[in-house]
């Protein structure tokens, strides 16, 4: 199922129709590099065709269709590239149907891509929907997914396009994914690789992937920016607002799993609550509540802006450093709570009583678990004939993963060793962190 994406330079070099701009890029698809400049001569760009871009002023759009076969049967593949004036591509895609898919083509072909560029890449899992095929989206490099707006929906459903820049999604249709309550992303950020698939019971589905560079490109004219209300709480810590509430209401915190709205918060934040409600999103659904493992899934009416992604293959260790959000950061001091609970950590990071449900980062700014509570030297001692003033307790990552597995939730996995800063990880984590109100 594999579409080559290393670089081929007899191809890129040797005098076909592609040359290098500038040093080598790094994210291609059938061997044509964002970066590259095409030669418009070439017999090989005039297999597209190619008109200007009504989405990006100045660029130009070409796409190129072939009827191929493979064993399992035959297919049609679309190629799509966007170019600036002087032939520098920023943009470059294939999109196949159908596609045919054995048991372990979808791990196979994930793990090739990120053997060959090098990087840990980022997933996103389809929601299950009844009569709908599986779904995953991989990403790598600096691009980011970001839900479309509503309106966008709104045109996306009726088959139209919103010009409000590249998308994808997991099927390869966005009026089915929008009609089906699926997520549609416009990518952003900077350069990088998308992946993405779908297949059903018989292995049949689509099949996308996309080389693009969003910082070359300019703002969609049809791309609303946020009004000053958004901005000003999208800069802002999300804490803040709550720093005032009368005592009768209880104040939690919770943070954004997904892109369709989910929140992962402590069960015990939304014990007994007439009503929740919080900063982001005029209602708050209840979607699913595990008391013994206290956590608790909710669903936000407003889609988030960012959302959380979790370790990946490497679980968390003993004396791994981790911070909560607005506190300093500990480490992990046992992976297991008192007693040798299971679903529990402890951590040695201070806790303030109300910032039970805050995520529980590593140095990646990946989640790690999930804060739970403090217990007071009292309880302590009574549990462990001993007297502690700094124990504190987070719910672990194999918890979650499970938790979450069994509501059927989409949830981002990420392998990454890169180490940041501190603030860079807290300025991130408020972007997908929001206080949560208890109304009694």
């Amino acid at each position: 199922m594999r579409t080559c994406i290393s670089l081929f330079l007899s191809i890129l070099i040797g005098g076909t129709c592609w040359s290098f701009a500038h040093a080598n890029p790094v994210y291609t698809v059938t061997g044509v590099a964002i970066g590259s400049r095409v030669q418009f001569a070439s017999e090989s760009y005039q297999e597209y065709r190619c008109g200007a871009s009504e989405m990006f002023d100045g660029f130009t759009l070409c796409v190129k269709r072939t009827n191929e076969t493979e064993q399992r049967g035959s297919f049609v593949a679309y190629d799509g590239m966007l170019h600036s004036g002087d032939g520098t591509v920023v943009y470059v895609s294939r999109y196949q149907d159908p596609a045919y898919w054995r048991d372990d083509d979808v791990e196979e072909d994930i793990a090739y891509y990120s053997r060959e560029l090098g990087e840990a890449p980022t997933l996103l899992k389809m929601p299950t929907r009844n009569g709908l095929p599986n779904g995953i989206i991989a990403t790598w490099g600096k691009v980011a997914l970001e839900p479309v707006d509503r309106e966008s929906q709104t045109i996306l459903a009726a088959g139209e396009n919103p010009k409000i820049g590249a998308l994808i999604d997991f099927l390869g249709n966005f009026e089915v994914s929008i009609k089906n309550n699926l997520p549609v992303y416009r990518v952003t950020g900077r350069a990088g690789f998308i992946w993405a698939a779908s297949w059903d019971s018989n292995g049949r589905g689509t099949f996308r992937m996309m080389a693009i560079n969003p910082s070359e490109l300019p703002t969609p004219g049809n791309l609303k920016p946020l009004n000053q209300v958004e901005a000003n709480h999208s800069v802002s810590n999300p804490l803040a607002s709550f720093a005032q509430k009368s005592l009768d209401e209880y104040v939690g915190v919770g943070f954004f799993i997904s892109a369709e709205g989910h929140i992962l918060t402590n069960a015990r934040i939304v014990s007994d609550c007439q009503s929740i409600a919080s900063s982001h999103g005029r209602h708050i659904e209840e979607l699913g509540v595990d008391e013994t493992s206290d956590l608790a899934l909710l669903l936000s009416s407003q889609k988030p802006n960012g959302w959380a992604s979790f370790r990946g293959a490497s679980d968390p260790r003993v004396a791994d450093t981790v911070m909560a959000i607005g506190f300093p950061t500990g480490t992990i001091s046992a992976l297991t709570g008192l007693g040798d609970e299971q679903r529990m950590m402890r951590i040695g990071s201070p806790i303030q009583l109300d910032n039970g449900g805050s995520p529980l980062l590593d140095r990646s700014g990946n989640v790690v678990g999930i804060v739970a509570r403090r217990l007071n030297p009292i309880q302590i001692a009574d549990m462990t004939s001993g007297i502690s003033e700094n124990i504190n307790f987070a719910v672990s990552l194999k918890t979650i993963k499970s938790f979450l597995d069994s509501h059927a939730v989409p949830y981002v996995l990420k392998d990454s060793t890169e180490m940041k800063s501190y603030s860079d990880i807290a300025a991130e984590a408020m972007r997908y962190t929001v206080p949560l109100e208890c109304i009694r």
